[in-house]
């Protein structure tokens, strides 16, 4: 059967399609007859020498598949499958595969170690595998002792990805294990003994299993014993060696940044050394591990801005070797790449460490790179000359625009003109310069008329350019729009140009190729900013863009599908519409009444279609429509009011449902007394059902609680009709128990619930009702009792100010009925907390509460 069941597997792997299928039928014949003999086939398929390579490692595959699945049923099927095998059985076929790690063959034995862990992880509870590494590590020895050549490369691979599979679960494990496993990988990195494929081995495999083996580098034996192996192997002649220790050393920066102190000058030369030669991936390497470094400072000066305990102190090592280092990245930046798109390479690497190096030392990188920045931005080869713009580009965002005024205004006409240079890398990134400038430093520029003219004229020309260039050009122009909010001003500098810039930006989503460089979506997105921003005396201008742009809506509805592309565009364009119209209505308010009915339309199309992608795009504009058109939405309501119950009840869609539940609440704020009791009811049972739903994710039940809150205020004491249904569910949500996992959960539903008791109060004291909530003020004392006795566990400034706001609602409506209730001290305790909060608004609230229950 061996030789038959290894034609088998090469007849599956055959390119005669007839031959290729027929292998594969018998194959999936063999496992579902026989899946205990089809297991010892593969392995021992595996294990022999003889066997042509393909066919053992393709029964790796094959035997690895069989112990893995992405879905969690099913991994509970093949655990149960495997641990009901008898136990002989299981051992014969781990006999053969540890055997198979000692393969002469590379393939054979990595395909053997990732088929070990594949079965270690359905077959071993968690306890026993700290068992398996001390297994794996006998068998090695029993192995190199009967002379095998291989088993330590083989043991040494399954341990990396056993580590890359423990990261996460693994319980902590003896030391003694954990010692033999790193005197393996150690040894494997250092001995003069290992050649180039064990060192390499062993150097991959610290990589893999540097998280797993965290705690070990919080010993400065173990630490150093391996940052010095790391930076050995970077000296490795061979290449791929060499280039894996660079990774573990880009690695460690995160994984143990307190690693790095008493080696960081030895880095620093290495590094630089590759950097200075800038010709192969070690360069890169070099580059990526000074941005890790930046990303450990930055965020560890950002935990300290916050007041995070961290127990990493920033050693300042880019600010110590920034005068070198910036000179060497802006070296970098004339290694483009001139394949089209988006390619990581030293240059964009050079570009993503600029920046990061600005974030950290701010002004003083201005001195370091003004000069290249001069000298290159005006250079004939268009290399250097996008390498100054980038080098520009990169700098802009972490200083002030004091210092940088003389560089911003050399640089920007020359950007200016630079947007219609031959070389297209040029004119994409002047555009994606003037976008930057604008974002970090409109100032510099808003008070020279003719340069800000220029600019946005030269923009604009650019909208008709290639799509890459396009694209930036209108990022650009929506960063001018997001520069400055002129909402409450009369006019701004921008308005001349508001209505060119609409029109050139529509055009540009309307070109065939929109689609390429996300030109549509950041063409419309710009066009959205274009209407949030602009001051009062654009207005007139805005309503007369909602006309065209409601026509493009409307024929995006009959659009001729011919390919499923067709769709993905028609939706792409109707998310990009409907994300616009969202800041029209904030803009125009009432005055888009006269277009409600065909909006409307719309969005009812949208909605009939279950098939559509952009439901919760449509929502969010409704709910910006709602709020502006106010009580002249109610005409409307009978329309959309069973879609946005159908949306409520789809409890396992999350954020359409929350969309939906959101903007009832905000309907209902805006639609005091006025929506007929039908929908209330409606609305109030499909919240309480969807509350109760296991299906729904946990966040959306605390906004359905405050919504809830929102229809009380909204309908007055007409609300008595739901009180009781009501406050049994706040009741039973309130004695949710507290535990670590779902400590944000219980803190946002717990301040739900105590918000939407007031709204209940005020609504029934609106009408004279306010009795009828007494009977439940037994549960709130007893509810605030809790809260206050988790003061230390969860408690949030949100939940004292709408504790206290409840306390005082409470005494002060039913006052000596409750006063004496509420003046325990809990409640004392609970109100003096936001009392003394360091929030003036949450104090204020406290302040309210303890005077109402003096």
């Amino acid at each position: 059967m061996s030789e038959e069941f290894t034609q088998i597997l090469l007849d599956s792997l055959s390119t005669d399609q007839e031959k290729r299928n027929q292998g594969m039928e018998r194959i999936k014949s063999a496992k579902d007859n026989n899946l205990p003999y089809f297991l010892v086939l593969l392995a021992e398929e595996l294990k022999s020498e003889e066997k042509p390579i393909e066919s053992r490692q393709l029964s790796g595959i094959l035997l690895k598949n069989t112990f893995l699945s992405k879905n969690k049923e099913n991994k509970i099927k093949i655990a149960d499958t495997w641990n009901n095998f008898e136990e002989d059985f299981q051992k014969e076929i781990k006999q053969i595969l540890v055997t198979t790690l000692g393969s002469p063959n590379r393939i054979a034995r990595h395909t053997s170690a990732q088929v070990i862990v594949a079965i270690s992880s359905i077959g071993y509870p968690k306890r026993m595998w700290s068992a398996l590494f001390s297994n794996l590590i006998d068998l090695m020895n029993e192995e190199v002792q009967k002379g095998s050549e291989y088993i330590k490369e083989g043991v040494l691979t399954c341990i990396g990805y056993l580590a890359e599979e423990l990261e996460e679960m693994i319980e902590e494990f003896p030391i003694v294990s954990e010692l033999e496993i790193l005197q393996l990988i150690y040894e494997g990195m250092t001995s003069e003994n290992s050649n180039d494929e064990l060192r390499l081995s062993a150097t991959t495999t610290l990589y893999k299993s540097l998280e797993f083996f965290e705690s070990a580098f919080g010993k400065p034996q173990i630490r150093d014993h391996f940052m010095k192996a790391m930076i050995s192997v970077t000296k490795n002649k061979n290449d791929k060696v060499s280039q894996k220790g660079m990774e573990c050393l880009v690695k460690i920066v995160h994984v143990s940044y307190n690693s790095l102190e008493n080696y960081i000058e030895e880095i620093y030369d290495i590094t630089l050394h590759a950097i200075k030669l800038g010709s192969d991936f070690l360069a890169l390497l070099s580059v990526e591990f000074w941005i890790a470094v930046c990303e450990e400072e930055i965020n560890i000066l950002e935990l300290l801005i916050d007041e995070e305990q961290d127990n990493r102190v920033c050693k300042e090592y880019i600010e110590r070797a920034s005068p070198v280092l910036v000179p060497h990245l802006c070296g970098l930046l004339t290694f483009q790449d001139e394949i089209e798109g988006f390619e990581y390479g030293l240059a964009v690497a050079a570009y993503v460490g600029l920046l990061l190096i600005t974030t950290l030392i701010e002004n003083e990188i201005i001195e370091s790179t003004a000069q290249y920045i001069g000298d290159n931005i005006v250079h004939a080869e268009w290399k250097n000359k996008e390498a100054g713009i980038v080098c520009l580009t990169s700098i802009l965002g972490g200083t002030d625009t004091n210092p940088m005024k003389k560089l911003i205004n050399d640089s920007l006409p020359l950007l200016v003109d630079y947007l219609e240079d031959d070389h297209e890398k040029v004119r994409r990134s002047s555009a994606y310069a003037i976008g930057r400038i604008f974002e970090f430093h409109f100032e510099a520029v808003a008070i020279n008329t003719q340069v800000l003219e220029n600019s946005i004229g030269a923009l604009l020309n650019s909208l008709l350019d290639v799509p890459h260039v396009a694209s930036n050009a209108a990022w650009a122009l929506n960063k001018l729009a997001d520069a400055n909010d002129y909402t409450h001003d009369e006019t701004s500098p921008l308005s001349s140009f508001f209505k060119p810039i609409v029109e050139k930006l529509s055009i540009a989503a309307l070109r065939e190729d929109g689609e390429k460089f996300d030109l549509r979506f950041i063409a419309y997105e710009a066009i959205s900013a274009t209407f949030l921003k602009s001051a009062k005396d654009t207005l007139d201008d805005l309503l007369l863009a909602v006309g065209p742009l409601l026509e493009r809506l409307e024929e995006t509805f009959s659009m001729q599908f011919l390919s499923t592309n067709d769709s993905i565009i028609q939706a792409h364009i109707q998310r990009s519409l409907f994300g616009a119209f969202q800041f029209v209505f904030a803009r125009l308010e009432k005055l888009i009444e006269e277009y409600a009915e065909r909006l409307i339309n719309c969005f009812l199309k949208v909605f009939q279609n279950p098939e559509a992608v952009v439901h919760e795009e449509v929502i969010m504009a409704l709910n910006s429509l709602i709020n502006a058109l106010d009580t002249g939405f109610l005409p409307y309501l009978e329309a959309v009011h069973p879609y946005f119950i159908g949306f409520i009840n789809s409890h396992t869609k999350g954020t359409l449902c929350q969309l939906a539940t959101n903007t009832v609440g905000d309907l209902f704020k805006r639609n005091n007394r006025e929506i007929p009791t039908k929908f209330h009811s409606e609305y109030v049972q499909a919240f309480l059902e969807a509350i109760l739903s296991e299906e729904l994710e946990k966040d959306v039940k605390a906004d359905m609680i405050l919504a809830l809150g929102d229809i009380a205020l909204s309908i007055g004491g007409e609300f008595e009709i739901h009180l009781e249904r009501v406050t049994e569910m706040l009741e039973q949500a309130s004695k949710l128990q507290i535990n670590e996992d779902d400590i944000f959960y219980i803190r946002k539903l717990h301040s739900s619930v105590l918000e939407t008791y007031s709204s209940i109060i005020h609504s029934l004291k609106d009408d004279q009702k306010q009795d009828l909530f007494l009977p439940y003020c037994q549960n709130i004392l007893e509810f605030l009792v809790r809260i206050d006795g988790n003061q230390q566990k969860y408690i949030d400034d949100e939940i004292l100010k709408a504790a206290a706001g409840l306390v005082g609602d409470i005494v002060s409506i039913f006052k000596n009925q409750v006063k004496q209730a509420f003046q325990i001290k809990p409640i004392k305790q609970l109100v003096s907390a936001c009392f003394n909060s360091k929030k003036e608004s949450v104090a204020q609230v406290g302040k309210w509460a303890l005077s109402c229950l003096l």
